[in-house]
């Protein structure tokens, strides 16, 4: 079975039927670092006579592994506040917690604070 397409003229010009159009799909822009972590935006366009723009973006740990990817957002703002939140929360569960007692307390050693009493 074949198929056979009709086509009059090239693509390039426009015939009066059919408006070209920008494809539809993602453009990476640049994102940054924060607190060792990396982030970067995803544009999406929608919409052909209201044109609207959503972002995303995918977020890597310290190696460049793609740890998440947050999408719906209407402004790179939003966007960054969004994947700032969510590092804080990964390293906060990342890092344990200590006993407040233990934060910034060294004990010494017994053979050395024995010999500075003599």
């Amino acid at each position: 079975m074949s198929l056979y397409h009709a086509r009059r003229g090239s693509y390039s010009n426009d015939t009066g039927k059919f408006r070209p159009q920008a494809r539809i799909g993602g453009k990476k822009s640049a994102g940054g670092e924060y607190r060792g972590w990396y982030y970067d935006f995803v544009s999406h366009q929608s919409g052909s006579s209201v044109r609207r723009t959503s972002y995303s973006v995918s977020i890597s740990d310290w190696q460049h592994n793609r740890v998440e990817y947050l999408c719906g957002f209407s402004s790179l703002d939003q966007a960054s506040k969004a994947a700032q939140e969510l590092i804080d929360q990964k390293l906060s569960r990342l890092t344990p917690t200590l006993p407040a007692g233990q934060v910034g307390s060294i004990p010494t050693v017994p053979g050395i604070a024995a010999d500075q009493e003599k």
